[in-house]
């Protein structure tokens, strides 16, 4: 092949990376302007240059294969770029489906090439056989449109395919930055400001993997009773969750009242660039070209920074945001995907702010506003050393392991009770927060995240309620008995504080996005089959003993409903009207608007 040829495939495949890039942008909701577009665009489009080159070899081999096994005549070049194309066509097909043959959430490449070898196209399996022909089908797909190509660039004059080769480079590499000068004139748009009920206040309490079986259980035995109380005098039921329950996607639907495709956090990860802000891999409605192991492959060489998905991927406006927009004082703490902090009218701790080294610096972007920077990081530093007794009712401590934790910190602990204490930290923390704005003026809307019982679900919870107490390792199993049923106890002390500092009209929301599920192995709890969360709901109009069928995305809803504000037809989640007086919800009816969609922050 001619050098300009190869030139030919590198730049093919670089174009597809920059686009690759533009559309995680977009889908991100960032800007092309910025430097991070430069930096993964560029990244992506070297990685899809070498691809390109390396399908260019691909294709000078396939093109001799056909013409010596084949019997194929025709212009070589013309038929090594057949070939090129319909390899394209084919990883991209195979990706677009790629949720038919592989259905684990891992973005690791080598344990991905395992299971589909050992896993998707096992002949033997219905399901193996059911892929290869869906395999064989996409060969053949790809087959006829790359010969279709053959025949048009056969039928053209060398002269205008050259020219549509131009054209459709010039419009690759221009098409995007007039998509993005329309998105930057939908951001100027200012919307109409909302209206709320005056007098409304709401404290929101989201505790993450709060199971409705072990608390009904502990409520049954008297040992919550703040959370007992609020269950007696208002509504309590299990809340219905997504199938798998990953927190980040759940949060987001509690927050928005929208389904995962519309308010677009998608999975855990996503890959920082040096700011603030990360990028989501781009996994619906394909796992586009295998962007998602590309970036993984990127994140392996430092080349990006691996992380938690950030607020600017969501596409849908939360319940926060709306509460700004109608004037209401708003305070938001330690949400998932809620970093960088967005400015409210009101107080935001982003989820990132509690793992930062709490310096002015990290915590530009993690708090709004400025002024709340210096009592955010105080009461977030005074945490990061719980008290002796809550470590005593957590863990049967030896005594060398107490000394260890005093003299050296939670860092110093085993993993297990590590990853427990940073949890405990990010609790206690935003608990103190909570307290300290509680104190200087009750906001209209508090709303705060707890994770530390999911943290215990996963690292302990099996030391309590193990199917085989016989297989765990003695030493751990005194340390750890105790400690899933202790936070549990904590998390309704810390409730209890809560609700005795905001005023008794005030609507409570206890919500989490899931339980946990004991399967498979004897001793592994999990909530990847969606086993239910939990709501309760206390307030004027709510009637006591209640038991509405709730699913998260019922709860911004409801949480609108009862600030006064229109719920959105656009909302797939419902008020919980079951739940609430009659003689209630015909003295205030519902309102509601076709959409909020120009309420999400600009980017």
């Amino acid at each position: 092949m001619k050098r300009s040829e190869w030139i030919g495939y590198a730049t093919a495949g670089a174009l597809c990376g920059y686009l690759i890039g533009a559309l995680l942008f977009f889908d991100n909701r960032l800007s092309l302007a910025s430097s991070g577009f430069a930096k993964l665009g560029f990244y992506l489009a070297v990685f899809y240059a070498l691809a390109g080159l390396a399908g260019g070899g691909l294709a000078l081999l396939g093109w001799r294969v056909l013409r010596r096994w084949g019997r194929v005549e025709g212009d070589e070049r013309a038929g090594r770029q057949a070939v090129f194309a319909g390899l394209f066509l084919f990883v991209l097909l195979f990706f677009w489906n790629f949720d038919s043959f592989y259905h684990h959430s891992t973005f690791e490449f080598g344990l991905l090439v395992w299971r589909l070898l050992t896993e998707s196209f096992v002949p033997v399996t219905a399901e193996g056989a059911l892929n290869l022909g869906i395999l064989l089908l996409l060969v053949a797909t790809s087959a006829a449109l790359a010969w279709a190509l053959l025949r048009l660039r056969a039928a053209l004059p060398a002269g205008r395919w050259q020219t549509l080769c131009r054209v459709l480079l010039a419009a690759g590499l221009l098409v995007p930055w007039g998509v993005e000068a329309a998105r930057s004139l939908a951001d100027r748009e200012t919307p109409p400001p909302l209206l709320a009920r005056p007098g409304r206040r709401i404290l929101f309490i989201g505790i993450d993997a709060l199971d409705w079986k072990i608390a009904g259980e502990l409520l049954a035995a008297g040992e919550l009773p703040h959370l007992q109380a609020l269950a007696a005098r208002g509504a309590a039921a299990p809340l219905e969750t997504y199938v798998p329950a990953y927190s980040p996607m759940v949060w987001t639907t509690i927050a928005t009242g929208r389904e995962i495709p519309d308010h677009n956090i998608r999975h855990f990860s996503a890959y920082g660039l040096g700011g603030a802000v990360a990028v989501q891999p781009l996994v619906e409605p394909s796992l586009l070209l295998g962007n998602p192991y590309v970036l993984r492959v990127f994140g392996q060489l430092g080349l990006v920074q691996p992380g938690s998905v950030t607020s600017n991927t969501r596409r849908a406006p939360a319940f926060w945001e709306l509460a700004s927009h109608a004037g209401l004082n708003t305070a938001v703490l330690g949400w998932w995907a809620s970093a960088p902090a967005e400015p409210l009218n009101g107080i935001m701790v982003s989820d990132y702010a509690t793992h930062t080294d709490l310096s002015a610096a990290a915590l530009e972007a993690q708090v709004y506003p400025p002024t709340a920077r210096s009592m955010v990081a105080a009461e977030l530093q005074a945490a990061r050393q719980p008290p002796r007794e809550w470590l005593e009712q957590l863990f049967a401590l030896t005594p060398e392991q107490g000394a260890l934790l005093k003299d050296q910190g939670p860092d110093a602990a085993p993993p297990a009770m590590r990853e427990i204490l940073h949890s405990l930290q990010h609790d206690s923390g935003l608990l103190a927060i909570a307290k300290s704005i509680l104190h200087a003026g009750q906001p209209e809307l508090l709303a705060v995240y707890l994770e530390g019982l999911d943290t215990v679900g996963h690292m302990a919870l099996h030391y309590w309620l193990s199917a085989d107490p016989a297989s765990l390792d003695p030493a751990e199993l005194a340390t750890y008995h105790q400690t899933a049923k202790a936070y549990y106890r904590l998390v309704d002390a810390w409730v209890g504080e809560l609700c005795g500092l905001v005023t008794p009209d005030t609507y409570v929301f206890i919500v989490s996005d899931h339980g946990f599920t004991l399967e498979g192995p004897p001793n592994y709890f999990h909530h990847k089959s969606g086993p239910p969360g939990v709501i309760l709901l206390s307030g004027p109009g709510v009637l006591a003993g209640s038991t509405p069928r709730a699913h998260v995305r019922d709860i911004t809803p409801t949480l609108l409903y009862l600030l006064g504000m229109p719920v959105a037809g656009e909302m797939e989640g419902r008020v919980l009207e079951e739940a609430l007086a009659p003689e209630f919800r015909g003295k205030y009816p519902l309102l509601s608007v076709p959409s909020y969609a120009g309420y999400r922050s600009a980017r």
